[in-house]
Order: C-alpha cells, then sequence, then structure tokens
C-alpha cells in the first residue's frame, strides 16, 4: 500500500519502534486478560458485557503472541501492510474491550492514543490519519450503541468526540515529528555517504600519489602509511601490518632522521637510502596538530624525478656552453692538428720532432673526443621508454657489437635467477645500447690488459633484495682500486693515459635517466657473487638496476608496450 504523494518503500521502517510496540501490546492484552481472570478490577473491565470482553481478551493475546513469535523470526524486519493490519486489529480489540467495560469511563478508550501514535510513527502520509479517522469512528459507534443497547446517557457523546478529537491532535502530532525525523534521517544518511564517498576518495589520492606519505604518534608508531611510502621504503612486510601500530624504530634510518628534526627541526634532512633499496628518498616531517603535537606527519619523496628534472637542466646549460665554446676549440686544435701533419710531412724531420708531432696529434685527438663527449652529452634526448625483454635483446646487443668490432673479443651471456628470457626492463634501447658498449668497451681493454684475453660477461638477473631486474658486467681485469671506487663516475676522472674521463660519467648519467642505476659492486657473499667463476671474485663488477616495468611507468611507454618481443 502505497501513500498518495511519497514512496512507502522509500522510508526504512523503524524496526526498533516495531519492536517496542510488539513486547508492548503482547503485554498489554496478557495483562488485561490476567487481571480479569483473577478478578482485579472487576468494577471497570467487562462490566457491561463479560463474555464480549473474555472473548475478545483471549483473541487479543493470541493474535499478540503469534505476531511476535513472527516478528522475532522476522527479526523485526516486516512488511508496513503487515504493521497496518496488526494496528487495525488493535484499534478494533481495544474498542471492543472499551464497549464491553462501560465505554470512556473505563479508561482503556485513551489506550488508543498509544496505537495512534506509533502508526504516525511508521505511516508519515494519509494512512496515519485514517487510522485517527478508523479509531474515531469505531469509538463513535461503539458509544452509541452503548447508549442503546445499555442505557448509557447522551452525555458520554461529548468525551467521545473529545477522544476523536484527541486521536487526531496526535495523529498529525506524531506524523509531522515523524516528517522530520525522516528527514533529519536522510540528511544525515546522505551526509554519511558524502563522509564516506570523501573518504574512500581520500584512500585513493593516497594510495595514488607518488609522495609517500607515514602517520605517527608520539610513540613513534606508525598510524597510517599509504602505498607510495611502503614503495620508496621497500619494506615486504603488509601494509596493514604497519599500520597496527607498527614502531618506527624498526626502520633505523627513517628513525634516526624521526628523532634529528625532533631535535633540530630547523634543518633540513639530508636524502637517505633505505636498506634493501636502491631509491634514494627525501624525508619531510610536519606536525598534524600544531597545538597539541599528537601526530607528525612524515613526507617521503622519491629524489628521482627531482635528479631527472636537474640533469635536465644541467644538460641544457651544458649543451649551451658546449655549443659555444666546441667552435672556439675546435678552429685552433684544428689548425694546431694541420700544422702538425705539415711538420710530419717534412722529410728531414729529426727523431726528436717526429716524437713531438706524435705527442700533439695524440692529444689533439683526445681532446676532440672530450668535445665530443661533451656535445654528446649535452645533444642527449629525453628516453623513449620501451618494456624489453632482457635476454632476447642481449644477445642481439651482442650479434650486433661482434658485428661492428669482428674479431676484437668474446661476449658471454648468462641468466642466474628465475625469469629467464621473460625477465622485462623497462629502459630506452638506444640508451642501454650506449650503456653497454661503453661497459663491454672498458671490459674488453683491461681483460685483454690482464689476461691477454678481451673478455666480457653479461649476466641477468632479479636482484633478491629490492626485487628489480639487474645486468651484471663482469671482466677478467685487475678490478677497480677500492681508494678509486668513489670517483670512477665523476666527469674527467680516468686512470688511462688515452681515456677521456666521460665514459662512465655518460653511462650513469643515461642510467638515470632512464630510472636507473649504475654502480660498481665487490660483495662475494651475495648469492649473485657466488655464481662467478673463481678467477672472477674479489675483482668486482658493474651492476645496472632497472625500474620496475610495471612502476614509474611513463605514459609514453604504454604506447610502445608493443616493443616487448622485438
Amino acid at each position: 500500500m502505497q501513500e498518495p504523494g511519497q514512496a512507502v518503500s522509500s522510508i526504512p521502517i523503524p524496526r526498533g519502534l516495531v519492536r517496542v510496540y510488539a513486547y508492548y501490546r503482547f503485554l498489554l492484552a496478557t495483562l488485561l486478560l490476567g487481571m480479569y481472570l483473577a478478578g482485579f478490577a472487576t468494577g471497570i473491565l467487562g462490566t457491561s458485557s463479560p463474555p464480549v470482553f473474555l472473548t475478545t481478551a483471549i483473541a487479543s493475546v493470541a493474535l499478540t503472541v503469534s505476531s511476535l513469535l513472527w516478528l522475532i523470526i522476522k527479526r523485526f524486519n516486516c512488511e508496513r501492510l503487515f504493521l497496518f493490519l496488526n494496528l487495525l486489529l488493535d484499534i478494533v480489540a481495544l474498542n471492543l474491550l472499551m464497549f464491553s467495560s462501560g465505554g470512556l469511563s473505563s479508561g482503556i478508550g485513551f489506550l488508543l492514543v498509544i496505537a495512534i501514535a506509533t502508526g504516525s510513527l511508521i505511516f508519515t502520509g494519509q494512512l496515519s490519519l485514517f487510522l485517527a479517522a478508523f479509531a474515531s469512528i469505531l469509538v463513535i459507534a461503539g458509544t452509541t450503541l452503548s447508549i442503546i443497547l445499555f442505557n448509557v446517557s447522551y452525555i458520554s457523546l461529548f468525551p467521545t468526540g473529545l477522544l476523536g478529537v484527541l486521536l487526531f491532535l496526535t495523529a498529525l502530532l506524531f506524523r509531522s515529528l515523524n516528517r522530520r525525523l525522516a528527514d533529519s534521517q536522510s540528511l544525515a544518511t546522505r551526509e554519511a555517504d558524502q563522509a564516506a564517498h570523501l573518504q574512500r576518495l581520500n584512500e585513493l589520492i593516497m594510495n595514488r600519489m607518488r609522495t609517500g606519505i607515514i602517520l605517527v604518534d608520539t610513540s613513534a608508531q606508525i598510524k597510517l602509511i599509504n602505498t607510495a611510502a611502503m614503495e620508496h621504503l621497500g619494506d615486504p612486510r603488509p601494509r596493514a601490518q604497519l599500520q597496527s601500530g607498527f614502531p618506527l624504530k624498526a626502520l633505523p634510518k627513517l628513525y634516526k632522521q624521526y628523532e634529528r628534526w625532533h631535535a633540530y627541526p630547523w634543518l633540513r634532512c639530508p636524502p637517505i637510502t633505505i636498506d634493501g633499496s636502491n631509491t634514494v628518498i627525501q624525508c619531510n616531517f610536519a606536525r598534524l596538530d600544531e597545538n597539541e603535537r599528537r601526530h607528525t606527519i612524515i613526507f617521503i619523496e622519491d629524489t628521482r624525478s627531482a635528479a631527472q628534472n636537474a640533469q635536465q637542466l644541467k644538460l641544457e646549460s651544458l649543451g649551451r656552453l658546449a655549443g659555444s665554446i666546441a667552435h672556439e676549440i675546435r678552429n685552433p686544435l684544428g689548425a694546431i692538428s694541420h700544422a702538425a701533419q705539415l711538420l710530419a710531412e717534412q722529410e728531414k724531420s729529426p727523431p726528436a720532432m717526429k716524437q713531438l708531432i706524435d705527442i700533439i696529434d695524440r692529444h689533439s685527438h683526445r681532446v676532440n673526443s672530450i668535445v665530443d663527449s661533451i656535445l654528446q652529452l649535452s645533444r642527449q634526448q629525453a628516453p623513449v621508454f620501451q618494456k624489453l625483454q632482457l635476454g632476447r635483446w642481449l644477445k642481439r646487443f651482442v650479434k650486433e657489437y661482434t658485428d661492428a668490432h669482428p674479431g676484437e673479443g668474446i661476449i658471454e651471456i648468462e641468466e642466474t635467477g628465475a625469469g629467464g628470457e621473460q625477465l622485462q626492463v623497462l629502459f630506452d634501447p638506444v640508451h642501454l645500447n650506449q650503456v653497454l658498449s661503453n661497459l663491454v668497451d672498458n671490459a674488453f681493454r683491461y681483460s685483454q690488459n690482464e689476461t691477454g684475453e678481451a673478455w666480457a660477461k653479461l649476466s641477468y638477473h632479479t636482484e633478491q633484495s629490492t626485487r628489480l631486474p639487474c645486468l651484471d658486467v663482469c671482466d677478467k681485469g685487475p678490478g677497480i682500486d677500492k681508494q678509486n671506487i668513489g670517483q670512477i663516475f665523476e666527469p674527467f676522472f680516468t686512470t688511462s693515459n688515452s681515456g677521456t674521463g666521460l665514459g662512465l660519467y655518460l653511462a650513469k648519467e643515461r642510467c638515470e635517466f632512464n630510472y636507473g642505476t649504475l654502480s660498481y659492486r665487490i660483495d662475494n657473499n651475495s648469492h649473485e657473487a657466488n655464481n662467478l667463476k673463481n678467477d672472477l671474485k674479489n675483482k668486482g663488477f658493474f651492476r645496472l638496476i632497472f625500474a620496475h616495468p610495471d612502476q614509474l611507468l611513463p605514459e609514453q611507454a604504454d604506447d610502445q608496450s608493443d616493443s616487448i618481443n622485438r
């Protein structure tokens, strides 16, 4: 049954009210029957017609018990029609009990107010007025019938009319109250839905943003952490475990910065590298509530993006500088080289002069190589990222390199971990070719000097600590002096008389430009080092760690993902 102007089904039934009224009507019917059978209030209950009172009381108890059991089974979740019929039966029963007890003087009629109020709280439309009208008609009909059958005074019609007015006023009052409650509940529901939507939106934003966020309390316990923070920290523990009061002390480097900020809040914290991760992160701290100082927010940012921007600015500046001085350098350099050639063509040149000419020519070519390297770095374009199957790509690289340098040396390829040729990396193939060409050139040169054989090995696998794909370049050379390891990637640093000192610097720059890292390792206890041959241990190797192929993926890599099978 639907009320005019309002969809009844859209208004939820107050289950608490239904429960209270069900128990009330059961107790009321039981109490009236018990009082009548026990002989209490014999001058009030059933005075006019005892059989009608007894029959009605017994029927009311039976109906209220069955109704209560049904509601308990349904957990007080029922249809409106069921409640409407029960209210009609209650109104009929109360009128019969009032009629059989002498009318309004028994006081039973005022119990109709509770039934009408309950109906008005359940039905907000015209059904509440219908219940009031139905009850009023029955009250007037019962009083009229009492006047006819029991010679009751006509004066009783006046209080009967007042009771009818009271029932209508009750219906109007509680209907208005019910509508306000319904509006308030609807508003509360909309606000709750909006709050839940905003909470889901905040969680989505926090989890999608690339800045890591950690919320800790005064006891340095983690209360909230987003996905980016988990990635930057490289922690294998589940996110739920870190949220449930996980101590910040379990992350020593981060906790050390947290204590440093508490002691010197005006100082900027230096970048750190978390154990188990190759990512350099920058931590910033702020109080969530400045007055109470109960919680602290830790912002964790991956410095690679900032390094990329700085590198781009550096390359642009270097390109302008190199372009402006290249002409000024090459003109006199060409004149020096040409003059050396003219001197070398003289037939009567003494041997000492030829030696000086060779020195001039050799160093002229070296300066020219330096200028070419600087121009190459300054002209470097943004990487065109592609997903590559590393095993297949290395086989093609080795073939192209040996075709371009026939008979110069031997390159071995070794896969030392799970994945095989399916190991994927994210890199610009042109940049990767340039990096490996430089590393293989160095491996050939130092292996040739040490053993008389130009040799290099490319070993690819997944690094155990970071679970990122990596590539090791090994040689049979003497290794790098520990005193020079910290300088090998600096520009113009070289231990060779013929080198420019820019090869490794350019290789590292290209790796960082592709969100990777290039480093020199001496690690005899690692799983990868145990796979090396005995004659290669204790000599070190270069390791290129790639970015995760499915994380920090630039937009252009999506369009070029078909290159994975190339």
